[in-house]
């Protein structure tokens, strides 16, 4: 029987034979003359996928590209031929659809270490029970414009080899813009599926699906523009999960089982986004870079210290790490910002901690609030602390449960609003407190014509210092006004009750006190009452 032609792979002999090594296991050697007649009873091989650059010496063979311009219906299966690159072109589509049982639509790879290329412009997909769209083994890159799709019970792409190097990554997926991976109409709930090794998927297109990898250092990245519908499990090993301003990420992300790695949490991007802590598990570390703007949501907690190197982190709840570090270490142009963070559980370190240092802040509070240092808190020379100050008064406020080490500045940033006279409670230490502010600048539209002020360093009766902000010089007019209005009261009070006791006691109500108070009968002669005031002293004088 004459072999398969379309869909299999051909091998070229140097000794003029040839072999057919299909997926099914069909293999058979033929003469040349058997080989043009097996040719020209079934067809052309790979009638929508040709060889477009040859390296090997006839057929298929290692480094050899493939060109795919029309529509495959068996699948395209590399045998035993490695470094493969495969190129399927726009409106061209490599499919499971000719009812024969397949493994993939595209099986590549047969273990060695040359990496096999898959460039997809067009549509790769498989409706197979069993068989994803494209299954590749050892080392692979992936790139992904179209479409790759699992409709029946498998993922969309499947890497197997562990393939493991600390230097080299085993497997490669780039979904690009505009590219889908998608197994919405699969029983499958993973997308991509790897098997170990470094397998790193950057996500720039959609992802309908989840991606599971194996044990091994992995990453995941999810960039600007992109969209992933489906849960991220990492497995074990040291990963790092990347997320991007401007990406939508409905699922969960798991760092995977710790023991002696470290799973890494990294915020990026440029813009201003959120994400709930209830979709990261199994992360150690939070790094935050780039100079967008992060809000969490939730408490959240990290084994190892949470370093933010540029841009603004928020957290609506509690942090826990066992060190917040604050400062552009790696780019020292950039300005590393913590602010209106409700509580750290763990020591605080703004500004200057790094080998090349960098400017660090802490804000307080959520707009007018209170930030609690469960630790201690250190504020390096290039680093600064900005209070929110209004005419009301009130004032963020940085409390400190353990030590404080001051340096660097104040910067106190001030409403719109008449500020003379206010005094503001802004930093307390429970603890111990070192050093002070190296400057004190004002800000905001408050601080017009350089209103004076004095920063005061006390300590309370319970032992804490304080530190107060105080805006010098008379009260604003309605401050003064209800001082004003607040005394007067109070005097006239006391006034009303002064007149009211000695009204009782000229009438005769309540205890006399002995010796010290009578009180004559009136009289209209004036001779007579000063004789009766002194008959009356001398009385009271002797007691009666």
């Amino acid at each position: 029987m004459a072999p398969r032609a379309s869909g299999c792979v051909l091998e070229a002999l140097v000794t003029g034979a040839a072999r057919w090594s299909g997926r099914r296991g069909a293999a058979a050697f033929v003469g040349a003359a058997a080989l043009i007649a097996a040719l020209a009873a079934a067809g052309p091989a790979w009638a929508a996928c040709t060889i477009t650059t040859d390296v090997g010496p006839g057929g298929l063979s290692d480094g050899d590209t493939i060109t795919c311009t029309g529509i495959d219906t068996d699948g395209f299966d590399a045998g035993a031929t490695n470094g493969l690159t495969v190129n399927v072109n726009a409106g061209a589509e490599v499919n499971t659809s000719d009812g024969a049982a397949q493994d993939a639509a595209l099986d590549l790879g047969a273990g060695s270490f040359l990496p096999t290329i898959v460039n997809n412009l067009g549509k790769i997909t498989s409706s197979d029970s069993g068989a994803p769209a494209i299954r590749i083994k050892q080392r692979s890159l992936i790139s992904n414009s179209g479409t790759i799709e699992q409709t029946s019970d498998a993922p969309a792409i499947v890497m197997i080899g562990i393939g493991r190097s600390i230097f080299v990554a085993s497997h490669i997926v780039s979904n690009k813009a505009g590219g889908l991976i998608d197994v919405s109409a699969s029983s499958a709930s993973d997308a991509i599926v790897g098997a170990g090794g470094l397998e790193s998927v950057s996500n720039f297109g959609e992802i309908k699906g989840g991606i599971s990898l194996g044990d091994g250092n992995d990453s995941v990245s999810l960039l600007d523009g992109s969209t992933m519908t489906g849960d991220i499990d990492l497995g074990n090993g040291s990963d790092t999960f990347f997320l991007h301003t401007g990406a939508t990420f409905n699922g969960t992300a798991d760092g995977g089982s710790s023991g002696l790695t470290t799973d890494v949490f990294r915020l990026q991007g440029a813009g201003t986004d959120t994400i709930s802590s209830s979709k990261l598990v199994g992360f150690e570390r939070l790094v935050k870079l780039d100079p967008g703007e992060w809000t969490m949501t939730g408490d959240i907690g990290f084994a190892a210290n949470v370093m933010i190197f540029d841009g603004v982190l928020s957290v609506v709840g509690t942090l826990t790490s066992p060190t917040v570090t604050v400062q552009s270490f790696v780019n020292v142009s950039a300005s590393a910002t913590l602010a209106d963070t409700e509580r750290v559980v763990g020591n605080v370190i703004v500004g200057g901690a790094g080998v090349s240092g960098g400017a660090g802040k802490l804000a307080p509070g959520a707009s007018i609030g209170t930030t609690t240092v469960q630790g201690n808190y250190t504020q390096n020379d290039d680093g600064t602390l900005e209070i929110e100050i209004n005419a009301t008064p009130e004032s963020d406020l940085l409390a400190v449960t353990g030590d404080a080490s001051l340096d660097g500045a104040l910067d106190v940033v001030m409403a719109a609003g008449a500020y003379s006279g206010l005094s503001y409670e802004v930093v307390t230490v429970d603890g111990t407190m070192t050093g002070e502010f190296a400057t004190v600048t004002l800000s905001g539209p408050g601080a017009v014509g350089d209103p004076p002020f004095e920063v005061v360093y006390i300590t309370d009766a319970s032992g804490s210092v304080v530190l107060n902000f105080l805006i010098l010089g008379p009260p604003p007019p309605e401050i003064f006004d209800a001082y004003v209005t607040a005394a007067l009261g109070q005097t006239r009070l006391f006034s009303d009750t002064v007149r009211w006791r000695l009204g009782e006691l000229r009438r005769g109500g309540g205890p006399r006190p002995p010796g010290r108070w009578c009180w004559p009968r009136p009289s209209r002669c004036r001779a007579c009452g000063r004789a009766r005031r002194r008959a009356s002293r001398r009385r009271c004088a002797k007691g009666r």
